[in-house]
């Protein structure tokens, strides 16, 4: 048995805009920063808009080790290189990525909640490989 079945991938259509919106602001989050007043030449001349607390620095770095993130990252990047697999449902599959409930794509395509259920459930078994042989 692998990690990826369909629950899963399933799960991480689901939750695909939560981990996209915590691993990219990683990177970004912006920090106060407490700065000291120079009144000499140094007063004038432009600075770096850089974090000058120590500490905030390396609870940054330890950040991105954490497992949960890494999980995070995984996930996305197993549905990003698997995206090319999915060749049917592709307005249903965006709109899910892009955080949308099946009830609110049910209504913006005009399917039931259980049609689009089973599409999301025919594109996550895209995803994993397990219906490509059945169009054959």
């Amino acid at each position: 048995m692998t990690y990826y079945d369909t629950t899963k991938v399933l799960d991480i259509l689901k939750n695909y805009h939560i981990y996209m919106a915590n691993v990219s602001n990683v990177d970004n989050r912006d920090y106060a920063s407490v700065g000291v007043t120079v009144y000499d030449e140094e007063a004038t001349l432009p600075r770096a808009n850089k974090i000058s607390d120590v500490t905030a620095n390396e609870a940054l770095k330890g950040i991105d080790e954490l497992p949960l993130f890494a999980q995070m990252r995984t996930d996305i990047k197993y549905i990003d290189d698997r995206l090319d697999r999915v060749t049917d449902n592709i307005e249903i599959l965006g709109l899910r990525l892009e955080g949308l409930s099946v009830c609110d794509i049910s209504v913006a395509v005009g399917y039931s909640k259980s049609h689009v259920h089973r599409k999301l459930v025919d594109i996550a078994e895209s995803i994993i490989g397990t219906n490509l042989t059945k169009g054959a």
